[in-house]
């Protein structure tokens, strides 16, 4: 299986519902490694590294999370540094 490092942006109503720890139990759930984190434009980061497959389906569990997100964009990024998932502060 291929593996990829990616960045996803979530925009919408995702902050003050609930929505990164559904993420983190979501990637959890995948066997990703990476983290989850707010960010001060009232988007959440994700960084996920696993197999593409189970990234693809992340992506699609994100869709039907607590809140309502209008946009999932991702983009390549560097190989993350260390195991497990997380909630970033």
């Amino acid at each position: 299986m291929e593996k990829r490092n990616v960045k996803i942006i979530v925009r919408g109503q995702v902050q003050g519902v609930g929505f990164r720890w559904f993420a983190l139990h979501a990637a959890r759930q995948l066997a990703l490694a990476g983290y989850v984190r707010n960010l001060s434009n009232g988007c959440v980061e994700i960084y996920a590294s696993g197999e593409q497959e189970k990234i693809s389906e992340l992506i699609e569990n994100l869709r039907s999370g607590p809140g309502s997100v209008d946009e999932a964009e991702t983009f390549d990024a560097e190989p993350f540094e260390g195991n497990g998932f997380e909630i970033r502060f």
